[in-house]
């Protein structure tokens, strides 16, 4: 039960960063096939390179409900990188015809 836990945990944090199973083996030194592979067991020195990996504290990866922390955490992770995005566009969208508004008149 508690591999399950782990290993859930494991595949939302690369989720929430955007790599694969290879990518984390790579970052953390062992095999590529190191997460591929059915685990009975995570040493504690790798449950440790990989909570350092993620910027986490060790234990929350057996930890039930850091699913859920980390499924909001992707999300506000998402929003920041729209609202980003959202900034960009305002600081290039330049109006080209007298019937465009700046996004300030929208809003207004």
């Amino acid at each position: 039960m508690i591999i399950a836990i782990i290993e859930r945990n494991i595949n939302e944090l690369c989720k929430m960063e955007g790599i694969d199973s290879k990518e984390l083996a790579k970052r953390v030194g062992v095999n590529p096939k190191y997460f591929v592979v059915k685990r009975t067991d995570y040493p504690v020195s790798m449950i440790i390179k990989i909570a350092e990996e993620f910027g986490v504290q060790p234990q929350k990866l057996w930890d039930e409900k850091f699913t859920q922390e980390v499924k909001l955490m992707g999300l506000y992770k998402q929003r920041d990188a729209i609202d980003e995005q959202i900034r960009e566009l305002d600081e290039e969208w330049v109006p080209t015809t007298k019937n465009d508004h700046t996004p300030e008149e929208v809003t207004e």
